[in-house]
């Protein structure tokens, strides 16, 4: 059927028309009839000539008014009318569904859809008067949101922690409320990015249930923490809430059960964990809401393929701040969004490294991952050599997956030179001295992680103090996994950080002699994950002469990944060096950076040193390896 009248493409407010091509001979004739009404449609049958047909279908949503959604069953089935419904809930659009014959709605849908009343062609009484009083309603220029396109980031990262409410007749748990008001403000004052009201400023609005909007306003900040704290006997429910001030929506909230025997070290723990999530939750929704649109490196890109991006941004973001989150669904929203704009250069980089953490969790094998994360990697390229994201996760798939140091280090000298304060590229350069056996050069660099080190991120600390300990500063790497430690505290916290927390503090105590002070972490770390990882807490009760449970775990485990560094470990520590050599030359073949860092140079495997099969398994590694000069300068005449 020839289509009725060209798209709207005009500055006024106009209604999107989601629609399957195979209701044509229903659909243009009821659009036909709105736009004599005077109704301003736009539809797909008026993009320009040699324009992108998804990008223009996606800006011509995100400008419209109002969506309306001719339901039937050919288009429940179309791809195009589900990207677009579902972008248009994401965005929060008014959606008119009229169904043009019974049909089933998916679960999604009937969720996204069930706070609007549905209209039924042939069904409801004058239905097309119905319709046309629903569109009217939205067909007038829509409300400005305070929040432009334009609007100012770093005014958007602004926060004002109220004092939390006492919700018990005890006095004293005023105080406790106030004193977790003021440590959550203390450690987001801490944040450079972050803007926070003072205490005087904020302490005004004591009184609970004042209106978010005229509270932000008059501290002129984008966003609001409250909170109450509550007894019940000897057991408090400590609750905090993140707000917008602009809407007044809730962003986040999470209760917290504790109890007050746990006094102070309770509060201090506790607040800390909130301002952690507090400053990721408002970043995200900062990015989510308004900074992806004046994100550079977003411009151009297909506005669908930028709603898996975010996405998958708020799903890793969850993994990292212990909110949920699952790396496989991260990794198919990257996926989904090359597939629907391959010239998605900072999705592909980041694909790249999801490839990487899917197969260092055992998720994926070696060679999947690896061929993966090379496609992603040479797409990336192709598009933006030149981009940060890039030239990083390039790197990281050259030291991780190719184990060719020399142009690894190239790239992160490269982006050094650019950004010198970036933490993460001087902390791969000293994993790499690390793999060539310069410890004193990995122990320089560390100095550099922990000049520039802003970090209040448990997993970096302890990762940090791996590298202190491989390299045999023991007391140093004691400390950073104390802070690492602390800061992995509370529900809010991922469980593999807080025990990969209790696991590094406890072997950093047990190779100081303090045997007898790492046995509550380790206790703690196995009640966690015992099952998750044994084998990493085999060398742990052998170092606490719990021999036969360490050797319980290697007759009845079942592991949902294989560490065969900590297998390598635990039968070091069990004087078994068969299976100790054996464990070492598997994780050589699935490339395990933990052996690959520490072989050459870590003091735990002195005991086989001198066992032949050692200079075998070097003999190995040193093989699937490409070296960076200053390890080839400095080699002596024997080749080592």
């Amino acid at each position: 059927m020839e289509k009725p009248f060209a798209a709207y493409e005009g500055d006024e407010s106009y209604i999107f028309v989601c629609y399957s091509h195979e209701d044509s001979d229903v659909v243009y004739p009821e659009i036909a009839w709105l736009h004599k009404q005077g109704t301003n449609l736009w539809y797909d049958e008026g993009i320009s000539a040699g324009k992108n047909w998804r990008a223009a279908i996606g800006d011509s949503l995100l400008g419209a008014s109002r969506v309306l959604f001719y339901i039937s069953e050919r288009s429940l089935k179309s791809n195009h009318c589900n990207r677009e419904i579902n972008l248009a809930l994401d965005e929060d659009k008014d959606v008119v569904p009229v169904y043009l014959e019974e049909v089933e709605l998916t679960s999604d849908l009937k969720v996204g859809l069930n706070r609007v009343q549905a209209l039924h062609r042939d069904q409801n009484t004058n239905y097309r008067q119905h319709l046309l009083n629903a569109l009217g309603r939205s067909a007038r220029p829509p409300v400005k949101s305070a929040i432009s396109d334009q609007v100012d980031l770093t005014a958007m990262h602004s926060i004002a922690i109220l004092p939390f409410t006492n919700m018990s007749t005890n006095d004293e748990m005023g105080f406790l409320a106030d004193g977790l008001s003021e440590d959550i403000l203390d450690n987001l004052a801490q944040i450079e990015r972050i803007k926070v009201a003072s205490r005087s400023a904020s302490f005004q609005f004591r009184e609970p249930g004042q209106d978010p909007t005229v509270v932000g306003e008059k501290l002129n900040v984008a966003y609001l923490l409250e909170g109450s704290v509550r007894q019940r006997g000897d057991n408090l429910r400590i609750t905090a809430q993140l707000i917008r001030s602009q809407d007044g929506f809730h962003v986040w909230s999470k209760s917290y059960e504790r109890t007050l025997e746990d006094g102070f070290e309770m509060q201090t723990a506790v607040a800390t964990n909130i301002a952690y999530i507090a400053e990721g939750k408002l970043s995200f929704d900062v990015f989510k809401s308004i900074g992806w649109k004046q994100n550079k490196r977003l411009a151009g890109i297909d506005p669908f393929a930028v709603r898996h991006y975010i996405n998958a941004d708020g799903e890793i973001r969850n993994i990292r701040l212990g909110e949920g989150g699952d790396l496989e669904t991260w990794l198919q929203l990257l996926k989904n969004a090359v597939e629907v704009d391959s010239n998605f250069y900072l999705a592909n980089a980041t694909l790249a490294n999801a490839y990487y953490q899917l197969h260092y969790g055992g998720r994926l094998s070696l060679e999947e991952a690896r061929t993966g994360a090379h496609a992603a990697i040479n797409s990336a390229k192709t598009v933006a050599p030149d981009d940060l994201s890039v030239l990083y996760w390039g790197s990281d798939t050259h030291l991780y997956f190719d184990l060719n140091y020399a142009l690894a280090e190239a790239g992160y000298r490269q982006y050094l030179k650019r950004v010198p304060g970036h933490l993460f590229s001087h902390l791969r350069l000293a994993r790499i001295a690390l793999r060539e056996g310069r410890t004193g050069d990995a122990l320089r660099l560390m100095a550099n992680v922990l000049e520039y080190d802003g970090s209040d991120r448990s997993g970096f600390l302890v990762l940090c103090a791996w590298i202190r300990s491989v390299g045999g500063d023991y007391e140093g790497a004691l400390k950073l996994s104390a802070q690492g430690l602390k800061l992995a505290q509370g529900e809010g916290t991922e469980k593999s950080e807080r025990t990969g927390g209790l696991k590094s503090h406890a072997a950093n105590l047990i190779r100081l002699g303090r045997v007898e002070e790492a046995k509550p972490f380790i206790e703690e770390g196995w009640n966690l994950d015992g099952r998750t990882s044994p084998e990493s807490y085999i060398v742990l009760f052998v170092n606490i002469g719990e021999i036969e449970k360490a050797r319980e775990i290697l007759t009845d485990s079942h592991f949902d990944h294989v560490d065969h560094f900590e297998l390598a470990m635990g039968y070091l520590a069990l004087g078994d060096s068969d299976n100790t050599f054996e464990s070492i030359r598997a994780g050589i073949e699935n490339q395990n950076a933990w052996l690959f860092e520490s072989l050459l140079v870590a003091e735990w495997w002195n005991p086989i040193r001198d066992d032949p099969r050692f200079a075998d398994m070097l003999d190995l590694l040193d093989s699937k390896v490409t070296h960076t000069q200053t390890y080839l300068n400095n080699l002596d005449p024997t080749g080592r």
